[in-house]
């Protein structure tokens, strides 16, 4: 996957959601800091990773 940054769109501990304890959730959404939210599960970084990289695209076509 190539690098794609986006100003303002980062995923802290790798999208991770904290449950209400404060610890980290393994298996959940991915959130980007923007506060937008995945709707689908998942169970790794990497498919957080890939949810986060269409977000971006996604921000960036309806930008243009």
């Amino acid at each position: 996957m190539k690098p794609n940054r986006l100003a303002g769109h980062t995923m802290p501990d790798e999208g991770r959601l904290y449950d209400a304890r404060g610890m980290r959730i393994y298996r959940g959404r991915a959130r980007c800091s923007c506060g937008a939210e995945s709707e689908q599960v998942y169970t790794s970084g990497t498919r957080r990773r890939g949810w986060h990289f269409d977000h971006k695209n996604a921000i960036r076509a309806g930008a243009s």
